[in-house]
């Protein structure tokens, strides 16, 4: 599968250190619980239901938003990011393409990462060169962001509409 990494792993950003893995974590350890309850933790949830309702109008599918709901509260550097960077696919890409913000998470290693996909019944010749395009102007940004994001196609079909129930319509609450 073709990937336009963007984020702080050795390759993309090599002078920043690869990050640490999100599955690493203890979610359930007394240090991730007291940090979840904090102030800072509560800002993050205040700027993520503001960054989904801001996207609700703009047709962005999340299949699953509960786990990128999770990973971006895990990774707050990244949630002023995803609207620019959500938006300038959208914009390139507009429909009848397909765009989603999903979490991929890698079946042999245990690694997660937010990936925009862009999906169309017929894929464009170019449309490799434009993801790319796309995903150059966020590299730099993204260099210093705990978490990592993916620009990419998997050259799949549009998920069906009830795979995409989950738009960002009726999410914040």
């Amino acid at each position: 599968m073709p990937a336009h990494p963007v984020g702080n792993r050795e390759g993309v950003c090599p002078e920043a250190p690869d990050s640490e893995r999100v599955m690493d974590m203890k979610w359930d350890s007394p240090a991730v619980i007291a940090k979840a309850k904090s102030p800072r933790a509560h800002a993050a949830e205040s700027r993520l239901e503001t960054l989904f309702a801001e996207m609700s109008p703009t047709g962005l599918c999340i299949p699953n938003f509960p786990k990128v709901k999770s990973y971006l509260f895990h990774h707050p550097d990244m949630i002023d990011l995803v609207q620019p960077i959500c938006k300038a696919v959208l914009d390139r890409f507009p429909k009848p393409s397909q765009v989603a913000l999903e979490l991929y998470q890698d079946p042999e290693i245990e690694d997660q990462y937010l990936t925009v996909y862009v999906r169309q019944e017929q894929y464009d010749e170019d449309i490799l060169d434009e993801l790319h395009e796309v995903s150059n102007h966020f590299d730099d940004i993204l260099c210093d962001t705990s978490g990592w994001l993916l620009i990419t196609t998997d050259f799949q079909d549009p998920l069906a509409e009830k795979q995409c129930l989950e738009k960002v319509t009726n999410l914040v609450g």
